[in-house]
């Protein structure tokens, strides 16, 4: 089809407005649509069981003003697209919404081994705008939906001003489900430029934005080449420099190795789709010749130098592997990368991470608008991973404004961490959310382990906790948290070992199959001072809220206070919601300095709490241990001696 001009209203293209059927073997030269939705340079819509393969469109495809859902091939796509491009340039007006080189909009759909060489261009106010796909959604609570895989775009993307969410891929990553799903971004980079006029934002080298409930819309193993976008930052992806991004070991150690879909012309060219019959040879598997070892439990990789270990957040290859910290580390002046991302299954770290007892000192990480989220050493423990018997003094984690899911050792944690420590400074922004010492949500083992860190969140911030900002439906079991916990004007849910225990978002983190709320904290105590801003809410002693948790055989003294109209405050807990459940714990009375009884837990005086008596059915055989009439119970872990 050649030359066409459209106008009409919506569900336009040059072949069809809408298909469910087979399209391929087909192809549009420039073509002029204009209407209101669902307009496509070949087809308006591809329905849900619709196919089109090995089709493409050149040329100009242009679009008119006010238009939604619109692509240089397809402008919606529930069905599936492979193998199918597009070159020239696609056009559009002011205010073009879901506006993408190949689809507007891929709702449910899927779209693989394809590719943009298109320029992409809009005018003023552009609303979710990539060279691949405008907007990428997985609704509902079906598997393998909003797919992308194995596709690129070289597009320069351009925008007028007053626009935001544009990317050199994809402008908006949406998943919805709320369990694990195999849906998302996988396998996919960008490298054209992408810019945009005054007062615009929600710009990324990848993608534009991304929400969900619980993903943060999935991106696995996926780049964008910061030097030619002109981007060091995007929400998903890992931003990588032209000549890494044609290296066939760094594309290698990010999972790109022994891919059949994909060739590369080492060191001269991109990886390009091996149907495009390009020059270039199948991606190597990696070999890892600057860690000794082999990754196995039995020859694990030893880690003795601090390059080493920065270099493990850049190698994704790595994060299902086993290693050993063979001595302290320094981290000083080193630019670390969280190790494992949030970003989709198989990009978590999964490995086992064993510290040997060993310290890791300096530890710095401060986030900006995009990189806010998911801050620690490891930025997300999938389910099986394992740290154990690791240190880490003096981290400072700093998020910006709107940042969640901050911890010194781990951002979220949904495997086990063992006989681990944190000290120094953990804080977030303005309305960040599950800030703690050592992890910044939980779901699923904490055990034997501590933190002094101090924690603390700007304005209406949520969750924060001298060990764990939200123990959403993990175990927290004989930890302890010492560092003082700060949260500022409006500030909700602080707490000195949790600022929340449970939760009602729960159904996707079980990896052991509970699907219920089931935040436990049990045989751990708080010696965390907790203070607030004016309009704080829920501050307590061991726990800020408890949402549907349980809390059994612990204590907490530290004080608990807040400034003006503040309201929730306990020496145990701040509040106890949806049936939550507490089970002999105990907290020092306020007039011996601990925080005020509002009837969640039993409060005890300074000469009770230095008493065994005065701890009901608490185990002092194998979990506690008690210094009588000098001091209150400490974990037998932690090998105190009374005559200390």
């Amino acid at each position: 089809l050649e030359n066409f001009s459209i106008k009409g209203f919506d569900k336009m293209g040059a072949l069809a407005g809408r298909s469910d059927g087979v399209i391929t073997n087909c192809n549009v030269d420039t073509a002029n649509i204009s209407g209101a939705h669902y307009l496509g340079g070949l087809v308006g819509i591809m329905g849900t069981g619709g196919i089109m393969t090995d089709s493409f469109a050149t040329g100009n495809i242009s679009f008119g003003t006010y238009d939604n859902r619109i692509g240089g091939l397809v402008g919606l796509n529930s069905g599936y697209i492979t193998r199918c491009y597009v070159t020239g340039s696609v056009t559009a007006g002011k205010e073009p919404y879901r506006f993408g080189g190949l689809v507007g909009e891929n709702e449910e759909g899927e779209i693989t081994n394809s590719y943009v060489t298109a320029s992409v261009s809009g005018g003023i106010n552009s609303r979710w705008v990539g060279g691949l796909v405008g907007e990428n959604i997985g609704w509902g609570d079906v598997l393998d939906e909003g797919i992308i895989r194995n596709c690129y775009s070289t597009s320069a993307v351009s925008v007028g001003d007053d626009s935001y969410s544009i990317g050199g891929l994809v402008g908006e990553n949406l998943m919805a489900v709320r369990m694990k799903h195999n849906g998302g971004i996988t396998n996919c980079y960008a490298t054209g430029t992408v810019t945009s006029g005054r007062e615009s934002s929600g710009l990324g080298g990848l993608i534009g934005e991304s929400y969900d409930y619980v993903w943060k819309g999935t991106v696995s193993t996926c780049f964008w080449d910061m030097e030619t976008s002109g981007l060091q930052t995007s929400y998903g992806g890992m931003g990588l420099t032209t000549a890494q991004m044609m290296d066939a070991e760094i594309l290698g150690l990010n999972r790109w190795g022994n891919d059949p879909n994909w060739v590369l012309d080492d060191g001269r060219d991109y990886p390009r789709l091996a149907w495009q019959g390009t020059a270039g040879e199948i991606i190597p598997e990696p070999v890892i010749e600057w860690l000794d070892g082999n990754g196995t439990e039995e020859e694990p990789y030893i880690i003795n130098a601090a390059e080493q270990m920065a270099r493990i957040g850049t190698v994704c290859y790595l994060w299902d592997k086993n290693f050993v910290l063979a001595s302290d580390i320094d981290l000083s002046g080193v630019d670390i990368a969280p190790i494992g991302t949030n970003t989709g299954i198989g990009v978590n770290f999964t490995g086992v991470f064993d510290g040997k007892g060993n310290i890791i000192r300096n530890l710095t990480m401060e986030g900006d608008e995009m990189s806010s989220s998911y801050l620690g050493l490891f930025s997300y423990i999938g389910p099986g991973g394992v740290i154990r018997n690791l240190g880490l003094e003096n981290v400072r984690i700093t998020g910006a404004d709107e940042s969640y899911i901050l911890g010194g050792l781990a951002g979220f944690n949904d495997g086990t961490i063992l006989n681990c420590h944190t000290t120094g400074i953990v804080t977030g922004g303005n309305e960040s959310k599950c800030v703690g010492g050592l992890v910044g949500d939980n779901g699923q083992w904490i055990i034997n382990c501590y933190s002094t860190a101090s924690v603390s969140g700007e304005g209406r911030s949520e969750f924060i906790g001298g060990l764990v900002g939200r123990n959403i439906s993990g175990d927290i079991i004989s930890c302890y948290a010492g560092g003082n916990v700060f949260g500022e004007a409006e500030s909700e849910c602080l707490g000195g070992l949790a600022g929340a225990n449970g939760g009602y978002i729960v159904y996707y983190l079980a990896s052991d199959g509970r699907t219920n709320s089931s935040g436990r904290i049990t045989d751990s105590y708080s010696n965390s001072n907790v203070s607030g801003g004016p309009m704080t809410d829920c501050l307590g002693g061991l726990v800020g809220c408890n949402e549907s948790g349980r809390i059994g055989n612990c204590y907490s003294t530290g004080q608990v206070s807040a400034d003006s109209n503040s309201i929730n405050l306990g020496g145990l807990t701040g509040s106890n919601w949806e049936d939550g459940i507490i089970d002999s714990s105990y907290f020092l009375s306020e007039s011996d300095g601990g925080g005020p009884d509002n009837n969640y837990g039993t409060s005890l005086t300074d000469e009770q709490m230095r008493q065994q008596a005065s701890f009901v059915d608490w185990d002092f055989d194998d979990v506690w241990m008690i210094c009588e009439g000098i001091d209150y119970p400490h974990l037998q872990w932690q090998n105190i001696r009374c005559e200390q």
